[in-house]
């Protein structure tokens, strides 16, 4: 989550200033453009090339008719990928002004179901328990369960953050405050199992320490950062087993790997490493971004970059004021700007996608509806290039379709990225996956 303006950050994640792999074919008039006419620039030969080793496996399966026998040779068979495996994700917000009735909010969860397939869902203290004790634990689960209909994972975050405070939970003995935040972590974990599996349990510990005023950094100094993200990591994993947990932070410094080790040397290790991505005017080239990526490589664990947002209105100097400056003025989105936002996106999405460590990238703001144009969609709901050119990225580019003919053997072999598939043959659909982990022949009966 980007910081309130109140906070000088001494650490800006990922800031560059080219505008990387070639220009996207756009037109003035991109909102009245359907995103399947969007042309994109060949990929760079050794992201293509990654993408295919990692993203992509080869397919044999063996199709039996009812009584057994292999299909004839020469039938043809309509393969299509319908869902990604990998996780495409942006945040839905602001969840507690949503009305599921109005035309506006119908359309904006129209825009992000076509697009994504994760879900960030805020369930900031002073958001979900503003007075103490009345939660929104039904406008979480109505929008969970929104979620789940239409085939989105939904993660939620943060259960612990300094910000974001509830007024009663800042002036209760801080020994309270600790038990109050442990049965939180307990109870949103618990009671939302088998809804919501995937959290991010502790966002920006590092520095948190340097927060004044504030319970959070006060339990953080006296027992040590890394230390109060294990007892966060240790609650929620005694509530919910099963739960994917995620440590997130914007720090891309050593000291986030050394909290990993940590905790995975305490038998606490998160099951995904979060890192922000707010990008700024002055932007990290590829082998930068690429350095950065190895480096966590190391650490063997999976990557989800959790915050990816590119303004598409004018930049101030990213210096001033840390960086946040420009977050305090209310900018408009421009033609350049949107034009810029949408070659950013293509050039940090292909590359973050041909990284092995990565499992899940989130824009963070799916529309513009604070001060700065950050959004996919403007104010009025109508698409950027940038959605545009994700969803040509995203349904094009890396989903795989196609006619394949069965051989002699009555099998059809083909080479497609991961994820959930349907198979159509004689006016009937099936349904498979293809799954890195597993290479071995798929057996489909057919009737």
């Amino acid at each position: 989550m980007k910081p309130d303006n109140k906070v000088v950050l001494p650490v800006i994640f990922f800031c560059l200033s080219s505008l990387g792999n070639g220009t996207i074919a756009l037109t003035d008039t991109i909102s009245n453009v359907d995103w399947q006419s969007v042309v994109l620039p060949p990929a760079a030969a050794d992201i293509a090339l990654r993408i295919r080793n990692i993203r992509t496996r080869e397919v044999k399966i063996m199709l039996r008719g009812s009584s057994g026998a292999p299909l004839k040779k020469g039938r043809n068979v309509n393969v299509e990928m319908v869902r990604h495996s990998f996780l495409f994700g942006g945040g839905i917000w602001p969840w507690t002004t949503i009305n599921p009735n109005t035309t506006f909010d119908k359309k904006k969860r129209g825009y992000f179901a076509a697009l994504f397939n994760y879900a960030t869902l805020p369930i900031f203290w002073s958001l979900y328990e503003g007075e103490r004790g009345k939660t929104a634990d039904s406008t979480l689960r109505q929008f969970a369960l929104w979620c789940v209909e239409n085939h989105i994972r939904p993660k939620a975050h943060p259960l612990v953050w300094y910000q974001e405070l509830p007024a009663w939970a800042k002036h209760i003995p801080q020994a309270d405050f600790e038990a109050v935040t442990k049965k939180r972590v307990h109870d949103l974990v618990s009671g939302f199992a088998g809804l919501i599996d995937t959290w991010d349990v502790f966002n920006e510990s590092l520095i948190t320490p340097t927060i004044s005023d504030n319970p959070v950094t006060n339990w953080v100094n006296r027992v040590g950062a890394s230390e109060s993200v294990r007892q966060s990591l240790s609650w929620a994993r005694s509530a919910n087993p099963r739960a994917f947990l995620i440590v997130n932070d914007f720090r891309v410094s050593p000291d986030f790997d050394d909290q990993i080790s940590f905790l995975a040397s305490k038998g606490q290790a998160p099951d995904a490493m979060g890192i922000q991505a707010h990008f700024c005017k002055a932007m990290v080239p590829d082998s930068g971004i690429w350095l950065y990526l190895e480096r966590i490589r190391s650490l063997k664990i999976s990557l989800h970059v959790t915050e990816v947002s590119i303004s598409s209105g004018a930049l101030t100097n990213v210096t001033e004021d840390g960086g946040n400056a420009y977050r305090k003025k209310n900018i408009p989105s421009t033609p350049e700007g949107e034009q810029r936002q949408a070659n950013e996106a293509l050039r940090v999405y292909r590359l973050l996608f041909s990284h092995p460590s990565v499992q899940a990238i989130t824009w963070w703001d799916i529309h513009d509806y604070g001060p700065e144009p950050e959004g996919l969609l403007r104010k009025d709901l109508s698409p950027k290039p940038a959605y545009n050119v994700l969803m040509k990225l995203i349904h094009d580019e890396w989903r795989t379709r196609m006619i394949v003919q069965t051989d002699a053997q009555g099998c059809i072999l083909f080479r497609g990225f991961f994820g959930h598939y349907q198979l159509s043959l004689g006016g009937k659909m099936y349904e498979f996956d293809v799954k890195k982990e597993e290479k071995k022949t798929i057996l489909i009966r057919v009737e």
